[in-house]
């Protein structure tokens, strides 16, 4: 899950009225001797306090403001009759150094070809590379689904783990055959700085069924330092402040 900017401006900010609501209602507190352990007994006002919705459920790198590039809509490659590859090239520009940021998108991949069939499948593969880089393999897929970023001898080796994918509803495949994913891939610090471009190919086994494969909605996830550091703040505050509270 993300969110922009302000949205996680305003989820700090109701952490803090939620918290501070809490430590506000403390000040009530009858520190009753419940047992010989001396546990304290909190009585708030439900009035006093601020409830805030639970909004987001997730982690820190989930706070991140999304950017969409200047690339269209949506980049497809099919097999054509007689080519035995078909490519597309996405050129994304360059993203800042030291940004953390991740490539996000919808990959779609629909055949007429069937799993049963024993012939070479067509197949598709997304490479994403920058400058003197060796291409990192994201995934390479065929009627039988994906494999993400496979070993590949003179590639730029990435770990698969580190590619979240979710399966998507393939309500758009024009084929009976196929499968949707939203994707994101954090970039390589060795590839911050460098214009970056993403590479779809589809190799054609040369057989009478078409194949069609699809990118949409490309943009990046940029970490946002700024939110991240305004709940910290805000959480040291609220600690310091139930400390002194229940030192006096």
């Amino acid at each position: 899950m993300t969110f922009d900017y302000l949205s996680c401006q305003k989820l700090a900010e109701r952490i803090c009225i939620f918290f501070g609501a809490l430590l506000a209602a403390g000040s009530s507190v009858c520190g009753e001797a419940s047992d010989e352990n001396e546990a304290r007994v909190f009585r708030l006002d439900p009035a006093e306090i601020v409830v805030a919705k639970p909004v987001f459920a997730g982690r820190w790198q989930d706070f991140s403001s999304i950017r969409p590039l200047n690339t269209p809509d949506t980049v497809s490659v099919t097999t054509i009759p007689g080519e035995v590859i078909s490519e597309a090239t996405v050129q994304l520009g360059a993203i800042p150094l030291g940004s953390g940021s991740s490539l996000q998108f919808n990959f779609g991949f629909s055949t007429q070809e069937s799993r049963t069939q024993q012939t070479f499948s067509d197949s598709v593969t997304l490479t994403l590379s920058a400058g003197a880089n060796g291409p990192l393999y994201i995934l390479t897929a065929d009627v039988n689904g994906p494999i993400w970023s496979p070993n590949t001898p003179g590639t730029f080796e990435f770990d698969p783990s580190l590619i979240q994918r979710t399966p998507t509803s393939g309500a758009n495949n024009p084929f009976p055959t196929g499968f949707n994913y939203f994707v994101s891939v954090p970039v390589p610090a060795q590839f911050e700085g460098l214009s970056l471009t993403l590479t779809l190919g589809l190799l054609n086994n040369q057989d009478q069924f078409v194949s069609l494969a699809s990118l949409d909605k490309i943009a990046v996830a940029v970490p946002e330092p700024a939110v991240r550091s305004l709940l910290i703040l805000c959480s040291l505050t609220l600690l310091a402040t139930a400390k002194r509270r229940h030192n006096s």
